[in-house]
């Protein structure tokens, strides 16, 4: 018998019937939450004021706001909360779209599960790891099933995507793809893994056609708004330049407001964004014997679109690549917020373990992420604990 709760604990052959046996409890956490747990506002009035706009026949993006201030995501989110804001009684039927969003959990759960019951063995993933993939993450399931942020279902949407690319369906990938960045545009922090990941399989025209693909949606999901307002909907659909508050960053409160909002600081950060993505590119990313070296990067990167399809990434290595571009986006990132956590929450026990750490820091590293992540407001010490751990991981 201690055999058995062993192997299913530890072995991944028996990652399928762990996945199973995380799934059925996760169903009754998620019900008991939408149930008998408290709604408290934060973003949902807003977005159902944002679309309420759109709806009322507006596709000027600065006219499109809410108490939280003017719309910033790309029209998937737009078609998306439009929806949800017919089937909930204008957004007043708060209990219907917390079942919706459950619903919208447990769907990211089971593509999360199969993701990972397709690496287990050639990772060798423990079974145990899934449980920081799911019923751990209390500030997950809040941005899930209580707060309905867009994040979630854009989140389900990359990770449909990662799972399509991890078994070369190129162009459905593309498309799930680009819907994700319509829903919110982190998940751009995907597209250099992505691009890396297109070099190493297809040929040179394929490769512009998975990018075109991934334009095309863009365009399509955003004409009704660039077709009369382009501008507007550029500005601020694709906003790069906004500016976050203080009060809310997770991941540098520790630091002075001047310094956070400080232009330079923010230069810095992006910086080393592309310095660190140069680096893992050159020394993980491409194949070997183009060269492992700063130096060799460039003549690696040629090497690889002329001769595009010979070193093809198998399931893992995709994934890897994949989830660890997301990673440098978010460790650099100018500042995170609570409900950013979903970025990056599922993905990290496989890059714990394939950063190599024992049994004892991986479960140290977990449970401090969901400190971190836990602690509201952040302070001092659970941001710069963040940044620590950040860099810890993209270290190794």
């Amino acid at each position: 018998m201690m055999k058995i709760l062993i192997d299913l604990f530890c072995a991944p052959s028996f990652s399928r019937l762990f996945a199973v046996l995380i799934f059925l409890p996760e169903l009754v956490l998620n019900y008991g939450l939408v149930r008998y747990r408290k709604y408290t506002e934060i973003d949902w009035k807003a977005y159902m004021q944002e679309v309420e706009g759109y709806l009322n026949g507006s596709t000027n993006y600065m006219e499109l706001k809410g108490d939280t201030g003017p719309l910033v995501y790309p029209g998937g989110f737009v078609y998306l909360y439009s929806f949800l804001y017919k089937i909930t009684d204008n957004g007043a039927d708060i209990f219907k779209a917390q079942q919706i969003f459950a619903g919208f959990y447990m769907l990211q759960l089971m593509i999360v599960l199969l993701v990972y019951c397709q690496l287990a063995e050639k990772a060798r993933l423990p079974p145990w790891m899934m449980i920081f993939a799911s019923i751990s993450g209390y500030r997950v399931h809040s941005i899930f099933s209580l707060r309905m942020f867009n994040d979630g279902p854009a989140n389900i949407l990359a990770w449909i995507a990662v799972y399509c690319f991890m078994n070369k369906k190129w162009t459905f990938g593309s498309i799930i793809y680009s819907f994700a960045i319509s829903i919110k545009m982190n998940n751009l922090l995907f597209l250099p893994g992505i691009c890396v990941v297109f070099m190493r399989n297809l040929r040179i025209p394929n490769t512009i056609f998975q990018f075109l693909v991934i334009l095309f949606v863009q365009v399509a999901v955003g004409y009704e708004f660039l077709s009369t307002y382009p501008r507007e909907y550029i500005a601020k659909a694709f906003e790069f330049n906004r500016k976050f508050f203080h009060k809310w960053t997770v991941n540098f409160r520790f630091l002075d407001e001047e310094i956070f909002l400080d232009d330079t600081f923010q230069k810095a950060l992006l910086c080393l964004h592309l310095f660190f993505l140069v680096l893992f590119c050159s020394k993980r990313w491409m194949p070997k014997r183009f060269g492992t070296t700063l130096l060799s990067f460039p003549l690696a990167v040629f090497n690889t679109i002329t001769n595009h399809g010979s070193e093809p990434t198998c399931p893992f290595k995709t994934a890897d690549i994949l989830f660890t571009s997301n990673l440098i986006g978010i460790v650099f990132a100018r500042s995170l917020h609570y409900q950013f956590y979903v970025w990056y929450y599922h993905s990290l026990p496989l890059l714990v373990h394939m950063a190599g750490f024992n049994t004892l820091v991986s479960v140290l590293l977990f449970f401090s992420f969901e400190y971190c992540w836990y602690v509201f407001p952040s302070t001092n010490f659970s941001s710069a604990l963040l940044v620590f751990i950040h860099l810890v991981k993209t270290k190794t």
